[in-house]
């Protein structure tokens, strides 16, 4: 059970750290990669055998937890509907998710039924929708389903998603899950039920941070010597329980029965026509902020 904000002068203290194994290949072999958060009290360690990054020891992610990190998480900036008109803002979102949208159809080869995964206040949704998909939105937060079924009229339902009955909705020709999974205690369950959920040929695309981001490397030096300290909120949880990099990510894809299509990185400002510059750092080099992945159920586990 963690600690009331208010009963501690507004700082966030779990009262319930467990000490927990890779959480994407079950090693105990690790080493320390980054001390942070408020007074320095939360710890990064380093997988040394798939070279996932996770928290170490972490909160015991319960109800308390959940609550206290996502229940309003995002609230404050609801879509802007106005007479069945968005605002400037959320056709500004709309666009760069059409982008991804845009590349799901390219490899699937057709629209479909898309599920968002960790759909906030909904603005893939209403931009599927505007493509010509059927959508559909989960979410931990149950005033963002509220919001996302009440206003905006897509279906959306709260909870914890790999324990959640999908039968009614039945399976998916596609999965959009941005910056979420770093989120999880237990990503390959998430791997799992995704492949669960999607068609055979279906497309899982996933939104990521990117660990080994020159920009982030370089933080992490600053910080070492000292020069720079962390900008940390007394109030904030350590909410990402791994921080997803190139090689990790290719390990969970490749071990959870899916083969992948396309890797690459990207950057909020993301156009849906990109500069040569552009395509040589977030393509070849792959150096930005933000991975993007695309893939394919496994068709050698599916025979």
């Amino acid at each position: 059970m963690t600690t009331n904000v208010e009963e501690t002068r507004g700082e966030y203290i779990p009262k319930n750290m467990q000490e927990v194994p890779c959480t994407m290949c079950g090693s105990s072999d690790y080493s320390l990669h980054e001390i942070f958060g408020y007074n320095d009290k939360f710890r990064y360690v380093k997988c040394n055998k798939c070279s996932n990054v996770f928290l170490n020891p972490r909160p015991e992610y319960d109800d308390d937890f959940l609550t206290t990190a996502y229940d309003q998480y995002g609230m404050g900036n609801e879509i802007v509907v106005n007479k069945g008109k968005i605002g400037p803002r959320e056709r500004e979102i709309m666009d760069r998710y059409q982008v991804a949208i845009r590349r799901i159809e390219d490899h699937l080869g057709r629209k479909g039924k898309i599920l968002d995964l960790g759909c906030g206040t909904g603005e893939f949704l209403l931009a599927a929708r505007e493509l010509g998909w059927e959508a559909h939105g989960v979410d931990i937060s149950g005033p963002m389903t509220t919001f996302v079924n009440d206003v905006l009229e897509i279906p959306a339902r709260a909870g914890q998603f790999h324990e959640m009955d999908f039968s009614d909705w039945g399976k998916f020709d596609a999965i959009f899950c941005s910056h979420v999974i770093e989120h999880v205690p237990f990503p390959n369950l998430w791997m799992k039920k995704y492949r669960e959920l999607l068609v055979d040929d279906g497309i899982l695309c996933l939104n990521i941070p990117n660990q080994y981001a020159p920009e982030k490397v370089l933080q992490r030096v600053l910080k070492t010597l000292k020069i720079k300290k962390d900008k940390w909120e007394k109030w904030r949880t350590p909410d990402h329980l791994y921080e997803p990099h190139i090689k990790s990510m290719n390990y969970l894809v490749n071990n959870n029965g899916f083969d992948m299509i396309e890797l690459f990185t990207y950057s909020s400002r993301e156009k849906a026509n990109e500069s040569f510059g552009s395509k040589i750092f977030h393509h070849w080099l792959k150096w930005g902020s933000k991975i993007r992945l695309f893939a394919r159920p496994n068709k050698r586990q599916l025979s």
